[in-house]
């Protein structure tokens, strides 16, 4: 299609373009917001990656461990004086909890 008489085409030239890109990144950049948060922290100590599974079923509903008192404690209760132990015992560990009931739950 050419132009009519007495139009003005623009034509690119290719300072134009490389300076409307760098704009463009520039502009990208700026709204994904870098930030330099500082070296990377090493940990020194040792740990590992623990994963708990856990029942959550009405079977863990029933009371029929004695612990000397005058009700029995229901399974679930003792589960979690456990975890809550054993937790507090790893210090520098990751650790996971997945309960799991009619469905799993990570």
């Amino acid at each position: 299609m050419e132009p009519r008489q007495g139009s003005f085409v623009e034509r690119r030239s290719l300072v134009r373009t490389v300076v409307l890109l760098a704009i463009w990144l520039l502009l990208v950049c700026a709204v994904a917001l870098p930030q330099w948060v500082g070296a990377p922290i090493e940990r020194e100590e040792s740990a590992r990656d623990l994963i708990l599974a856990v029942d959550l079923s009405s079977s863990m509903d029933q009371r029929d461990i004695e612990s000397g008192t005058a009700t029995p404690l229901s399974r679930l209760d003792v589960v979690k004086q456990v975890i809550g132990e054993f937790i507090a015992s790893r210090d520098s560990d990751r650790i996971g909890l997945i309960v799991f009931g009619s469905q799993a739950y990570v």
